[in-house]
C-alpha cells in the first residue's frame, strides 16, 4: 500500500514515523518487528529511490548498547542490545544504503506525547491510581537517556525539511536538552501533574534498579544522545 501511495503521489518529502516500538514485546514477535522495523522501510526507500523524492526515517537512541558513560554521536557504529534495537539499526541500514544522500535517519529518544502508548501517559496513569489508595510506585533509576517531546520531533523534522539546502548528515540526532533517568521523568511528572490538578496529591516515587524490574528484554543504561550537529 505504501509503494502505491509513494508512486501515486510522488512526495517530494516522504516522513517514516511507524515503528514497532514495544520492546518487552519484540522479544516475543522478532518477525512482526522486523517486518515493521526493517523490511517497511527497506521497501519504502526503494519505492523513493526510483523518482526524486526523499525519506525523513526516524529511529532510536535504542541502536546502542548504552555501555559508555557519554552521549552517542551520529557517527559512531551502531551496537544494539534487543531485538527492538537490532530491527531499528537494521531499517536505518538499508534507508542509508538504498537512498544515500536523499535518506535522512533521524534518531530521538524517550519519545512522550498526549496521545499513544508512552512513559508519560502510563506513569499518569499509575498515579491517578496511587493518589487514590497512597500506594508507592517504583521507577528505575539507573537508565538514562533524554525525554523528547512529540511536538519538539515534530519542529525538527519541520527543520530539516524546510532547511534542505543545509548540508545536513545523513545521519542526525534530535532530544530535547538535559539528562534524566525514568526515576527522575516521573518525579516532574507527579510535580506538574499535582500543579495541574491531575491528580489528587502527590505521590511516592521509589527509585530501583533495573535488576529488580522483571523484564526479559535488556536496556541501555545510557543511550543519551549528542544532538550538536542538528542543533
Amino acid at each position: 500500500k505504501c509503494k502505491e501511495i509513494i508512486k501515486e503521489v510522488n512526495p517530494s518529502w516522504t516522513i517514516n514515523a511507524a515503528a514497532y516500538t514495544n520492546v518487552e514485546k519484540a522479544e516475543e514477535e522478532p518477525h512482526l518487528a522486523k517486518a515493521i522495523n526493517t523490511t517497511a522501510p527497506k521497501i519504502i526507500a526503494e519505492e523513493i529511490s526510483k523518482q526524486k523524492g526523499q525519506l525523513l526515517h526516524i529511529s532510536t537512541d535504542f541502536v546502542f548498547s548504552g555501555k559508555q558513560n557519554y552521549p552517542y554521536k551520529v557517527t559512531q557504529k551502531t551496537s544494539p542490545i534487543n531485538i527492538y534495537g537490532k530491527t531499528k539499526a537494521k531499517g536505518e541500514y538499508h534507508v542509508n544504503k538504498v537512498l544515500l544522500g536523499r535518506g535522512k535517519i533521524l534518531r530521538t529518544s524517550w519519545l512522550y506525547g498526549p496521545d499513544g502508548k508512552n512513559f508519560l501517559l502510563t506513569i499518569l496513569n499509575l498515579l491517578k491510581k496511587s493518589s487514590k489508595n497512597d500506594n508507592p510506585i517504583k521507577v528505575i533509576s539507573d537508565q538514562f537517556s533524554c525525554p523528547t517531546s512529540t511536538e519538539s520531533l515534530s519542529m525538527i523534522c519541520w527543520r530539516i525539511i524546510n532547511f534542505n539546502n543545509i548540508n545536513y548528515s545523513n545521519f542526525l540526532h534530535w532530544c530535547d536538552g538535559g539528562k534524566a533517568s525514568w526515576f527522575d521523568f516521573a518525579i516532574s511528572i507527579n510535580k506538574f501533574a499535582n500543579e495541574l490538578g491531575l491528580i489528587k496529591k502527590n505521590v511516592l516515587i521509589k527509585p530501583i534498579p533495573s535488576k529488580e524490574y522483571k523484564s526479559k528484554v535488556q536496556r541501555p543504561h545510557y543511550s543519551l544522545l549528542d544532538c550538536s550537529y542538528t542543533r
